[in-house]
């Protein structure tokens, strides 16, 4: 029997019982792929390769197998095995080939050991990685692909659900690439309520942060090696599993609600700030002689802040934690003459005394509702940009508590002609929405219309906010531009005289999508779960023996209680279009 050149060819559900080993067919597979793309080039060839709509549904279901922990192992065991016949000048072809991708795998994840069944699974998700990524979400959504893979959300999910989040966490314990749970993070992109229920469990996302973990023990063991070109190596495996690892939260953890972002966290807050400050230590160690440093810190450092803010949200008593000094200095702490209220779920230093001195008093009515935040016109700006982004590329019903989506209801799924930011599964909740007593779109559409035509650019509102973690957008002709940049020029241009943008027209806009994100109660706690046990000792290890900078404590700047959590939400359920949230200017 021999291997087929045509990677499409193979039909992976037989893996099992195939009579070749995995660097066999891993060969195999990629020569098929090299002689495909030098045949017609990488795109084409790649556009007819997702129109084998029988391989991917067979690679789906090899992969996404239900099986336990150790049927895995076993399967693993039994590809490694290779009983080839060697003396065929083909097959002794496809095992070179194997072994020299091999090698090309094993640089994403410097790891000290890698198995060809390991290499050839890793490859597969990769291939993943590439068809989704070229994929258009929406037209999956809505079912209206038919010749490419994925034709259907259900396409991503053979077995149930279910089924496809415990196979994603079974693998990424034997899979060293962060890379696995990327893929996760894609598949729920794409099916949306059929499945992101089931992976806001914490179980998944702890996979990443404990992934996020092992990568920074692996950095730094090959850090202290003498031979440079170990470590130069390692730097570019850390940069790709450092950008998969902030990959799965932008897609994935950042665009769910709040409730759901608490839950995923659970158990691993202060873990998830810990491991983003190592990530941090590795990347700014000279030894690793990464080129460009800011393109994982600035992200890492702003993640770390996220996962506190979430803790907070959650926690009556959060504790503070010593963290990378880049990830203080994007806290309101660091910035004594700011607190940013409203835009990062803090109550100001005037209302926390205020609630303070209202507990201390006895006041147990709950009904204290914080009234002023201190807040520049550029924060502000920062914070309209990012939820109207979010809104104009989310592919849920923008009316307030509806479950609905461009999953469940198809070509129905309408957006607002008038500003189009906002979509509506239906025309009775695009007229619930119009008419609402709190932040009715006919006064919010205005608002949004002209922060879009005021911005110079409709660039950055074209975008879906996922592009961030690469921190640049290209225009129509294909020219780079640092999102950055782009925000800082959109805010410039909203704050020229005669734009018409008000302070209170971003207050407006952030107050209705908080209105909308904090729709559901959350659960509160009063302590939060501890972090790794030896983190604090790792960071003395990093300060005395590799001379890194001090870690800074990062703390909250009120005490963070049931009440005033509360009281944050009830502001949001009592400010209208015509009476947001109030806020002092401090240009």
């Amino acid at each position: 029997m021999a291997l087929a050149h045509t990677a499409s060819s193979r039909d992976l559900s037989h893996f099992e019982d195939a009579s070749f080993c995995a660097r066999c067919m891993h060969g195999a597979t990629m020569k098929g792929i090299e002689q495909g793309q030098a045949a017609i080039g990488k795109k084409p060839y790649w556009d007819k390769f997702t129109e084998d709509l029988a391989f991917w549904k067979a690679q789906m279901r090899f992969l996404f197998a239900v099986r336990t922990e150790e049927e895995t192992r076993e399967l693993l065991e039994r590809l490694d095995r290779c009983t080839c016949r060697l003396r065929e000048p083909k097959i002794r072809e496809y095992h070179q080939i194997g072994r020299k991708y091999e090698s090309i795998l094993l640089t994403r994840t410097h790891v000290d050991h890698q198995t060809a069944s390991i290499a050839y699974i890793t490859h597969i998700f990769l291939s993943l990685v590439t068809t989704l990524e070229s994929s258009h979400l929406k037209a999956v959504a809505k079912r209206a692909v038919i010749k490419r893979w994925p034709t259907c959300p259900e396409d991503l999910i053979p077995f149930g659900p279910e089924n496809l989040v415990k196979a994603f966490i079974v693998w990424s314990r034997f899979i060293p690439d962060i890379m696995v749970l990327r893929v996760a993070a894609q598949c729920v992109q794409y099916c949306g309520p059929l499945l992101a229920p089931y992976a806001v469990e914490p179980a998944l996302t702890r996979c990443v942060i404990d992934g996020g973990r092992r990568l920074f023990d692996r950095t730094m063991d090959t850090v202290r090696l003498r031979a440079e070109s170990n470590r130069r190596a390692m730097g570019h495996a850390f940069v790709e599993q450092c950008l998969d690892f902030l990959r799965y939260f932008y897609m994935f953890y950042d665009e769910q609600p709040s409730v759901a972002r608490a839950t995923m966290l659970e158990g691993y807050e202060f873990k998830a700030v810990q491991v983003c400050s190592l990530l941090l230590y590795a990347a700014n160690n000279p030894r690793l002689l990464l080129p460009n440093p800011e393109a994982v810190t600035v992200p890492l450092a702003g993640q770390a802040m996220q996962f506190y803010y979430c803790a907070g949200l959650c926690v009556d008593v959060l504790p503070s934690v010593l963290v990378h000094p880049s990830i203080y200095k994007r806290s309101p702490i660091a910035n004594e003459s700011l607190s940013y209220g409203a835009l990062e779920g803090l109550i100001s230093p005037s209302d926390s005394q205020q609630v303070s001195s209202e507990q201390d008093a006895g006041c147990t009515s709950g009904t204290a509702v914080p009234e002023v935040f201190l807040i520049t016109f550029v924060e502000a700006a920062r914070a309209a940009i990012k939820h109207i982004r979010a809104v104009r590329f989310d592919l849920y019903c923008s009316a307030r508590d509806c479950p609905k989506s461009l999953h469940s209801i198809g070509n129905k799924f309408r957006r607002c002609s008038a500003c189009n930011v906002a979509s509506y599964c239906s025309k009775e909740c695009q007229e619930n929405a119009w008419n609402s007593e709190q932040h009715p779109h006919k006064s919010i559409c205005k608002i949004l219309k002209n922060l879009v035509s005021k911005a110079g650019s409709d660039l950055l509102f074209s975008s879906p906010p996922g592009a961030g973690y690469r921190d640049y957008l290209n225009d129509l002709n294909g020219t780079r531009i640092d999102i950055e940049e782009m925000v800082s020029r959109v805010t410039e241009n909203w704050q020229k005289e005669g734009s018409g943008v008000t302070a209170s027209d971003l207050m407006i806009v952030y107050s209705w999508a908080s209105y909308r994100t904090y729709s559901d109660p959350l659960p509160m706690r009063t302590e939060c779960a501890p972090g790794y046990d030896d983190y604090e000792d790792k960071l003395k290890e990093l300060c005395a023996r590799d001379g890194a900078t001090e870690p800074q404590r990062l703390f909250r700047h009120r005490l963070a209680t049931a009440k005033t959590r509360n009281s944050m939400r009830a502001l949001f359920d009592h400010s209208t279009a015509e009476n947001p949230i109030a806020y002092v200017s401090l240009d």
